[in-house]
């Protein structure tokens, strides 16, 4: 064996060379060598944990914001059938179910019973005929129509109100503490922080 340094010839197995000094050959027995491949396994794994749990994270934040989307857009899709049923109501009617509170419209609420024209609504009853001449208990949007209509954040009914019969207000209460609100047929679907 030579030295890569000062060409000499020195013993197999030195650490230095004894003309030069420098660094000759390093003993890497196979117990170093074992170490170091042990330490650069766990080291590759621990970095690929790291890299599949951010992935992870990622993929989390994505579904999230994806199931976010989907409720408003339930919402958003609730409050236009709800909507139609009402501006609906109105043509025959020529007023809105009134409501001077906020109601759910649930099978107990007046605006149920009016927009399906069953038992114990006021206005739309087999004992009042619309404007246009036609006999009370229409259904404007079915009983399995509302029923399907569940608040896809906590099951809960959706928010009605109506004080003058002239406009309504549909509202939702998100569990950020802010509503989701839709005032009119043509209105799209807003984000207050407070009921109107």
């Amino acid at each position: 064996m030579f030295c890569p340094n000062c060409g000499k010839e020195v013993k197999e197995g030195t650490k230095f060379c004894p003309n030069c000094g420098k660094t000759v050959g390093l003993d890497f027995s196979n117990e170093v060598v074992k170490k170091r491949k042990f330490r650069s396994a766990w080291l590759i794994v621990i970095i690929a944990l790291f890299i599949l749990s951010i992935g992870f994270l990622g993929l989390k934040v994505v579904s999230l914001r994806y199931e976010e989307g989907a409720r408003r857009l339930r919402v958003k899709n609730d409050f236009r059938d709800l909507s139609v049923g009402l501006e609906v109501f109105r043509s025959d009617w020529k007023t809105y179910p009134i409501s001077n509170v906020y109601i759910c419209i649930d099978n107990r609420s007046s605006v149920y019973k009016e927009l399906t024209g069953s038992e114990g609504a006021d206005l739309n009853n087999s004992s009042n005929w619309t404007a246009g001449g036609m006999r009370g208990g229409i259904c404007y949007i079915t009983d399995t129509g509302l029923a399907s209509m569940i608040n896809p954040w906590d099951n809960s009914c959706y928010l009605y109100k109506s004080s003058n019969g002239d406009s309504w207000i549909l509202a939702k209460k998100m569990p950020n503490g802010k509503y989701l609100v839709r005032t009119s047929y043509n209105s799209t679907l807003q984000e207050l922080e407070n009921l109107p």
